[in-house]
């Protein structure tokens, strides 16, 4: 989590963020807080960490997902 990224939008999923890295890219979903962290760090493969406060050497861009992307929550949930 040292490493410097910069976080936008994932097209693709609402409440997702991505990144990219030298070899892929890196994914942050964001939860339902606070009954549970704010994010989920995750690496492709599944759940890597759960944190409350982006890293210094981090940066986002806006929080805003097209139309088209995914629902992180159905109605029901």
């Amino acid at each position: 989590m040292r490493m410097p990224l910069h976080w936008e939008p994932d097209a693709t999923r609402e409440l997702w963020l991505k990144a990219s890295i030298d070899d892929g890219e890196v994914f942050i979903r964001m939860n339902r807080f606070p009954e549970e962290h704010m994010y989920s760090l995750e690496l492709g493969d599944g759940k890597f960490t759960d944190f409350d406060d982006f890293p210094p050497t981090w940066s986002r861009g806006a929080l805003a997902w097209p139309e088209t992307a995914l629902p992180r929550w159905n109605a029901d949930s």
